[in-house]
């Protein structure tokens, strides 16, 4: 499948599409985890996010050259998406 920007219609990257098994077995991962994150402690589950919120912090550039890409909107308008998103975490 391809991923293209709207504005300009350039391939962004290629993805692999899925067959059912294999999504079948992320949705099992996915069940897994969330079972031991809402085993986890209050402070766990918060320093989670918090290293998670400055992963994003440090590449906050290079998501909002991303998103830009993948939305066709500027890469000016975009950049006050990422913060935005740390506020929320």
């Amino acid at each position: 499948m391809e991923v293209k920007n709207p504005k300009n219609g350039e391939t962004i990257t290629v993805l692999q599409v899925d067959s059912a098994a294999a999504i079948a077995k992320k949705v099992a991962t996915l069940k897994k985890a969330t079972g031991q994150l809402k085993q986890a402690s209050l402070a766990s589950r918060k320093e989670s996010m918090t290293k998670f919120a400055a992963a994003l912090d440090a590449r906050k550039e290079e998501l909002a050259k991303t998103l830009s890409n993948e939305m066709g909107k500027p890469v000016q308008q975009v950049r006050f998406a990422v913060p935005n998103l740390l506020c929320i975490l």
